[in-house]
């Protein structure tokens, strides 16, 4: 798997969290989406910690490695 196409995944997940959330607003109102949405919203924001340590891995690997 190329390094570009994981992170591709990465931002598919914040697409799809997004569309999850403006259906649920469309469908059930914005107080009821809110509500609903939570429940997945912690787990969304720890993926993107980890999103972030990972880009920093990924960084100082291609530092390290790649440059000499």
């Amino acid at each position: 798997m190329l390094l570009s196409s994981f992170f591709a995944q990465f931002r598919a997940v914040k697409n799809n969290f997004n569309q999850a959330y403006y259906s649920l607003v469309r469908n059930f109102g914005r107080e009821k989406a809110v509500q609903m949405i939570q429940v997945v919203a912690q787990a969304t924001r720890e993926f993107g910690l980890l999103k972030q340590d990972f880009e920093e891995y990924v960084t100082k690997l291609k530092e390290q490695c790649l440059l000499k």
